[in-house]
């Protein structure tokens, strides 16, 4: 049974794993293997479509869904994309951040996702994130991230409280609970395990820096340049009754003045954990 739904033009592009399981309530199914099979990488059509497969024993029993690939662009809108900031205090929440739908400074350039605020703090996190659905309730899954964006943050170059490229990381992180701020005493810290900077939590991977090699140490007018980081490592994440999760994409800096990148699409892989 093939089923195709034909989405919005701002909806994601998706592919999704055909999969066989053994139907394990009939002896007849005892020797069923599972057998996966993925749609080609390359195919962008924004479509979405859902293959069910119909085992043959004891019945008609149609497997669920399972997603392999989502990709978002900002090129249009940042609709289902919620924004914010973390990792600071009340002595040092920055005053200058902006997360907003802009054009990438470079000729030609679509618009995006731009996140740029200055480090008061020595350890600042912009992000977004939004909710994906249509996976199996608390079911267990594994994700990677893959994103593309524009940076003028220079490679090699020194700066106040670290390096503006290599001292600006940026991280995906996937999660049961919606990512918001937790106030301890004076400090404003997420409500999942993201780990800090360099280092990776339990619900994250650091994917990369922001620097650009090429890109001159001093001046006011750098040109912006495109860069892909990713695939990011396998992140375990659990869904919630609903069959939802959230994803997160953040830039945490060590660099204490101002950051910023202009992103262009992200794309989050993800399979069950255990076939």
């Amino acid at each position: 049974m093939l089923v195709s739904k034909m989405p919005s033009l701002l909806s994601p592009i998706s592919t999704y794993t055909l999969i066989t399981i053994s139907h394990e309530a009939h002896p007849l199914c005892e020797n069923l293997t599972i057998m996966q099979s993925k749609v080609p990488a390359f195919i962008t059509v924004a479509t979405i479509t859902a293959i069910g497969l119909l085992t043959g024993c004891g019945g008609s029993t149609p497997e669920p869904k399972i997603g392999t690939d989502i990709t978002y662009s900002f090129a249009q809108n940042t609709d289902g994309w919620d924004v914010g900031f973390s990792d600071y205090s009340t002595l040092t929440k920055p005053t200058d951040v902006e997360q907003v739908h802009a054009v990438i400074p470079i000729p030609g350039a679509s618009k995006s996702l731009y996140m740029g605020a200055t480090n008061l703090s020595d350890d600042l996190l912009l992000y977004t994130t939004r909710k994906i659905t249509g996976l199996l309730p608390n079911a267990t899954y594994t994700g990677s991230f893959t994103v593309t964006f524009a940076s003028d943050a220079p490679a090699g170059c020194s700066g106040v409280g670290g390096s503006p490229g290599e001292s600006v990381w940026l991280i995906g992180a996937v999660s049961r609970d919606k990512p918001e701020n937790k106030q301890t005493n004076q400090d404003f810290r997420l409500n999942i395990s993201r780990g800090n900077q360099s280092t990776a939590g339990d619900s994250s991977d650091v994917i990369g820096t922001i620097g650009v090699s090429g890109i001159p140490c001093t001046g006011n007018n750098r040109q912006a340049a495109v860069k892909t980081l990713g695939p990011s490592k396998w992140i375990p994440f659990t869904t919630d009754d609903t069959g939802s999760a959230w994803i997160l994409i953040g830039l945490d800096s060590g660099f204490e003045s101002y950051s910023r990148i202009w992103m262009q699409n992200v794309k989050f892989t993800y399979q069950p954990s255990v076939l």
